[in-house]
């Protein structure tokens, strides 16, 4: 367009930041340009900068795989892709784990999918988020859910082994952010400098509740991400109600700085796990099991050592643990006293619990508080358990029966687990 006016390209005297806000003085040109060049020019550059500035960038494609270690070993990989469809984002995360439960080799996967509609093409009254959808398969077993979010409501449909349960709930009517727009808000704020970034999202294995997010810059560090050494930082991330200590890693400088995670980790009682940025080729095959590979063992490394024996432990009812944490630099104890289990702090340090006494008394439940009683998540059927099912209605029935009429809840449950 400069070419077809025959005029040498301006040099603007001053950036614009925001072409939405009125310049004063306008823009500056050391070239003598016609009236009309000048109302192109910055005719133009609102366009760019103004109009682009208020749509959100899109996101890119992504395909990255990555190399689960625990205790340092490999054990799996996790695969996230990000794809655009005609304005409607999917981004998908799956794990594939192996592990060792006692003498058995277990295959563990997760995968989570999110789809929502990207800023201009979302329909107008219509929630950004479209569905949700967890797959766990364990020990073949196999769960499923599928949360949809519709104008005003949610469905939830759940699938535990033969069953599907399908459930609708009123739509979470406060601020609250997808899973790609949750990104970018980390993203923002991370480029921005905050050490302290907040939101609120739907997170598609807990479930179609909001939850509150919490990351927390913790220090940098150079680490190296499938053979190339990088500057990184690290973030601590809280999810409201998840009692999992988890850390992310994102490059600090180059294309991908606060963007692309770089490293996943998570404190397990059984070992640290951390998901690494790697290639397929290494991922998948941390994934097969190899003849005299030593793989982490979930349920023995759990166990506690009694220093004594426990006498009739079968007719045992009461227990008493005294819980404390291996590395109390940055934790807390956060136990609830809750069903059969009480829980006294007996030690504290900067305002955090570093030592409790947890007691389980199969004799002694705690009745439910009057702020449980008034949650429609506390007395609701769970899920995964469908109370309204005709054969557990049936079964449950088929027990009473072989019970006497004085026999309370515990000997109830006794025989159910018994049948």
């Amino acid at each position: 367009w400069l070419a077809s006016q025959q005029a040498a390209p301006p040099r603007v005297g001053r950036v614009i930041a925001d072409a939405s806000h009125v310049w004063s003085p306008p823009l500056t040109v050391r070239h003598p340009l016609s009236a009309m060049m000048k109302v192109r020019t910055v005719w133009a550059c609102a366009l760019l900068l103004g109009v682009c500035a208020g749509q959100e960038a899109a996101w890119e494609d992504e395909d990255l795989w990555y190399t689960v270690r625990i205790a340092g070993q490999p054990v799996g990989s996790l695969h996230t892709t990000v794809s655009n469809e005609g304005g409607r984002y999917t981004s998908t995360e799956a794990m594939h784990v192996l592990v060792h439960r006692g003498d058995d080799l277990s295959e563990m996967q997760f995968q989570t999918d999110f789809t929502e509609w990207e800023e201009a093409s979302t329909p107008a009254s219509a929630p950004r988020a479209i569905e949700t959808a967890y797959v766990q398969e364990f020990a073949k077993q196999e769960v499923k859910m599928l949360c949809k979010f519709i104008p005003g409501e949610i469905e939830l449909t759940s699938h535990n082994g033969e069953q599907t349960h399908v459930t609708k709930a009123p739509l979470e009517e406060t601020e609250w952010a997808a899973r790609l727009q949750s990104r970018r808000q980390f993203k923002d704020g991370c480029l921005a400098g905050k050490d302290t970034i907040k939101y609120r999202t739907v997170r598609p294995e807990l479930g179609p509740k909001v939850v509150d997010v919490i990351s927390v810059r913790v220090g940098n560090e150079t680490m190296e991400v499938d053979g190339v050494e990088m500057a990184v930082s690290v973030w601590d991330v809280a999810i409201a109600g998840v009692p999992v200590n988890m850390s992310e890693v994102y490059p600090d400088e180059g294309p991908y700085r606060c963007t692309r995670l770089a490293q996943m980790r998570m404190q397990m009682p059984f070992g640290d796990l951390r998901a690494t940025l790697s290639n397929k080729e290494e991922a998948q095959a941390a994934a097969v099991k190899v003849e005299g590979q030593q793989l982490p063992e979930l349920v023995y490394a759990m166990f506690v050592p009694l220093r004594v024996r426990i006498e009739s432990v079968n007719e045992a009812y009461e227990v008493r643990m005294r819980v404390k944490l291996r590395d109390a630099s940055q934790q807390t104890l956060d136990l609830p006293s809750a069903g059969y289990q009480s829980v006294v702090v007996e030690e504290e340090a900067n305002g955090r619990v570093q030592q409790a006494l947890v007691t389980v008394n199969l004799q002694a439940p705690l009745k439910a508080t009057a702020e449980e009683l008034a949650d429609l998540a506390f007395t609701s059927p769970s899920a995964m358990v469908d109370s309204s099912d005709k054969v557990l209605i049936n079964l449950a029935a088929t027990v009473r029966k072989t019970l006497s009429k004085r026999a309370g809840k515990l000997e109830g449950a006794y025989a159910l687990r018994e049948f």
